[in-house]
């Protein structure tokens, strides 16, 4: 199977998990977005210096 579609599949069930857990939790719809989306988004923080390790400085500028 290719590292894509896993890679879907376990996000699925992340997102499920986390709907179904807020849910389970009470929360209210507009909380049960906010907890689903805020798992998958990542801070460019870590992603700056390894793009430093493959592009020219010229390329990559943090800030």
């Amino acid at each position: 199977m290719p590292v894509g579609v896993l890679g879907g599949m376990l996000l699925a069930v992340m997102l499920v998990g986390r709907i179904r857990g807020a849910r389970h939790l009470g929360s209210s719809r507009e909380d049960e977005i906010a907890i689903a989306s805020r798992g998958s988004k990542k801070s460019p923080a870590p992603g700056v210096p390894i793009a430093g390790a493959f592009f020219p400085s010229a390329v990559v500028k943090p800030g």
